[in-house]
């Protein structure tokens, strides 16, 4: 049997202090059994952003922060995408908690079905009353 490919998972943030710590636990614990490297777009925050990414960085060598000094969506997607090192990449948003058996369901997918690309379903659920009511609408 051969070890399970290598997943990199990238993203761009910018002002997610709130929501950050919980979505790199929530892939820092995914239950796929093979390795996980995590590469993160930081734009210019005001917030503490980029401390959270230097503590996580500093104590889980598979999460690897770089620079998106423009901050535009794009431009940081690519720059986390420079910075991934394996050939299977999965998506996050900086806002977004994902199951712990989702890396392992879409890796398991690609390579069931052969895709080139699968995804998830969103279930947004908000924090604050007004996320809350943005969701259930």
């Amino acid at each position: 049997m051969t070890d399970p490919a290598g997943v990199s998972v990238f993203m761009t943030v910018i002002n997610e202090a709130h929501h950050l710590e919980a979505t790199l636990d929530a892939i820092l614990n995914q239950d796929y059994a093979g390795v996980i490297d995590v590469a993160v777009a930081c734009g210019p925050s005001t917030d503490g952003t980029r401390e959270i990414l230097d503590r996580y960085a500093a104590k889980h060598g598979e999460v690897t922060v770089v620079e998106n000094p423009s901050g535009l969506t794009p431009t940081g997607l690519n720059a986390a995408i420079a910075a991934t090192k394996s050939d299977i990449l999965v998506r996050v948003d900086g806002h977004s908690v994902i199951p712990a058996n989702y890396v392992r369901i879409g890796v398991e997918t690609l390579e069931r079905t052969g895709a080139v690309n699968v995804g998830g379903i969103m279930d947004a659920i908000g924090q604050t009353p007004v996320e809350q009511a943005i969701a259930a609408a």
